[in-house]
C-alpha cells in the first residue's frame, strides 16, 4: 500500500533576486529592478520584510517595493523573514542596502582645447549614470541650446559663443548639471574714433584708441618705423600722448596689437602745422672752389603749409644783397635747388636761402669762397686766380675765348647733371616705395615669429637653443 503522505519541512536558505547587496531608488520611487525573497518551504512560506532599527515589519509579501514607495532620504538596511506553519522553524535572508539616487554622478563637460574664433569645437558632456542615461539638455547663459545630444558641437566659433555652458542629464533617478565657462580666443581689433586730427606744433597729439581681442594683447606703438612705447597685456580703452615739436613728427603712427591668436593694426596719419625747417643740404664748408667751377646746392626741407622759397646773394667784395637768377633755381615741394657755375670771382660770396610760411621763417646761409689769391706788382688792387696765373692752357688762346669755351662746356655739363638728377630722384622715389613694402613684410613677419614662439615654444628652443 503506498503512502502519498507531501513530506512537510520549515524554509530552508532564504535567497533575494537580484543577487545584489546593494540597491539604488529615487526618493518616492521604487528600485529600477523589483527586489524579491525567496525560499524552499513546504508549506508555502510567507515573506515578511524587515527595516533594519525598527521592530515592526516594513511590508508582508515576496516584493520589497511591491505594495509602497521609498520615501526616505537616506540609506536602510532591510532583510526579509521567510516562515510556514511547519513551527517553530523559520529563516532570514541577508541583509541588502537601499540607497537614494537623485540622478547622474559626476557630470562634467570636456572641451575641445584650444577655442579660437572661427575653428571647429566641441564640447562634451560625461556622466555616470546607473542603467544608462537617458538625454542630454544644454543651455548657454541660461538660454536653451537647440541641441539634445551628448556633444555640442560648434562648427565655426565666434567670440560672442564665450559664456557658461550647463549640461543637465537625466537617467531614471533624476537629473544633475555639469558647468563650464567658455571664453573663445580672438585677435585683436583696433578701432579709434580718429579719421584726421590737425595739429599744429609744438602741441600734444592724443592717441586713443581701444584693443578688443582675447587675451590681452601686447601693443607697441610706432612712428614710421620708430618705436615710440610698448605697453603689455591691453585690454580696453588706451589712451597715450605723443609730443608733437616739429614738421620732423609728420608721417604716419601706427598702433600694433597681438596676442596668441594673431594681431591688429591701426594706421593714423594726423594732419600737423609747422613751420619750416632744413632737413638736410650740401655740404661746401671748408671748401675752395676756382673760377669754372660747377656750384650745385641742394637743400630739402619740411613745412606746411608749403613754405615759400627765396634765394638771394651776397657777392664777397659788397654788402648788398642781389637776388638769384630764376633759371638757377629748381624748386619742389619740400627741396630747392641752386645750380650754377661760377664764371667769375664775382659769383663769389654768401649764397642766403630763406623758407617762410604762414607759422613762421627761417633762414640758412652758404659760404662759397673762392682760393687763395695773390696781388699782381703791376695792379696791387686786382687779385687773380691761382688757377689762372698758373694755367698750362694753349697761351695762344684770348682769356675772352677761353672763358667762352669753358662756360660752354660748363653748360653741356650742367644739363647732363641735371637731367641725371631727375632720373636719380625718380629712382630714389621708386626705392621708397619698395622699402615702404619691405618694411610693412618685415613687421608681418616679426609679429608671425612672436605668435609661433608663444604656439610652439618646445621648437623655438630646439631651433634656437644652445647645443
Amino acid at each position: 500500500m503506498s503512502n502519498n503522505k507531501v513530506k512537510h519541512y520549515p524554509p530552508g536558505d532564504v535567497t533575494i533576486t537580484p543577487g545584489n547587496d546593494t540597491f539604488y531608488t529615487k526618493r518616492g520611487g521604487k528600485p529600477l529592478h523589483d527586489i524579491t525573497c525567496e525560499a524552499d518551504c513546504v508549506p508555502e512560506c510567507t515573506y515578511t520584510w524587515y527595516r533594519e532599527g525598527y521592530r515592526y515589519w516594513y511590508t508582508a509579501g515576496n516584493s520589497l517595493f511591491a505594495t509602497r514607495s521609498y520615501y526616505y532620504s537616506g540609506s536602510s538596511r532591510f532583510q526579509c523573514l521567510a516562515s510556514n506553519a511547519f513551527e517553530p522553524y523559520r529563516n532570514y535572508s541577508r541583509w541588502i542596502t537601499v540607497k537614494v539616487k537623485d540622478g547622474p554622478d559626476n557630470v562634467t563637460i570636456i572641451p575641445s582645447l584650444p577655442a579660437i574664433e572661427n575653428s571647429t569645437f566641441t564640447l562634451t558632456c560625461v556622466a555616470s549614470c546607473y542603467h544608462g542615461c537617458q538625454s542630454y539638455s544644454w543651455y548657454h547663459d541660461g538660454r536653451s541650446v537647440n541641441q539634445r545630444t551628448k556633444v555640442l558641437e560648434f562648427h565655426r566659433l565666434s567670440k560672442e559663443d564665450s559664456g557658461r555652458y550647463r549640461c543637465q542629464v537625466t537617467d531614471y533617478f533624476g537629473e544633475k548639471s555639469g558647468y563650464y565657462t567658455m571664453t573663445v580666443q580672438y585677435k585683436p581689433v583696433i578701432t579709434s574714433t580718429k579719421n584726421q586730427t590737425t595739429i599744429t606744433a609744438p602741441d600734444l597729439l592724443d592717441l586713443t584708441f581701444s584693443v578688443d581681442g582675447s587675451p590681452s594683447s601686447n601693443v607697441t606703438i610706432f612712428h614710421e618705423t620708430k618705436t615710440l612705447t610698448f605697453l603689455p597685456h591691453v585690454t580696453g580703452q588706451l589712451s597715450f600722448n605723443v609730443s608733437i615739436e616739429s614738421c620732423l613728427d609728420q608721417g604716419e603712427y601706427r598702433v600694433e596689437a597681438v596676442n596668441d591668436v594673431g594681431f591688429g593694426s591701426f594706421n593714423f596719419m594726423p594732419n600737423i602745422k609747422c613751420s619750416p625747417i632744413v632737413v638736410r643740404h650740401s655740404s661746401v664748408a671748408d671748401k675752395e672752389f676756382r673760377v669754372g667751377d660747377l656750384l650745385h646746392l641742394t637743400v630739402t626741407f619740411m613745412a606746411n603749409p608749403t613754405a615759400e622759397v627765396l634765394w638771394s646773394f651776397v657777392p664777397w667784395n659788397q654788402n648788398t644783397s642781389l637776388e638769384v637768377q630764376t633759371q638757377q633755381i629748381q624748386t619742389h615741394k619740400e627741396s630747392t635747388k641752386l645750380v650754377l657755375i661760377l664764371s667769375d670771382t664775382d659769383k663769389f660770396g654768401k649764397y642766403i636761402l630763406e623758407l617762410k610760411n604762414e607759422l613762421g621763417k627761417i633762414s640758412k646761409e652758404f659760404n662759397i669762397q673762392g682760393p687763395i689769391v695773390a696781388a699782381t706788382k703791376t695792379d696791387p688792387g686786382t687779385t687773380i686766380s691761382s688757377r689762372d696765373s698758373d694755367s698750362d692752357e694753349d697761351c695762344s688762346m684770348s682769356p675772352t675765348s677761353w672763358k667762352g669755351k669753358t662756360n660752354a662746356l660748363r653748360e653741356t655739363e650742367m644739363n647732363t647733371f641735371l637731367l641725371q638728377q631727375d632720373k636719380l630722384h625718380e629712382e630714389v622715389q621708386k626705392l621708397r616705395l619698395e622699402g615702404d613694402v619691405l618694411r610693412l613684410k618685415r613687421n608681418y613677419y616679426v609679429i608671425k615669429l612672436q605668435v609661433l614662439m608663444k604656439e610652439h615654444p618646445d621648437i623655438i628652443d630646439e631651433v634656437f637653443g644652445e647645443d
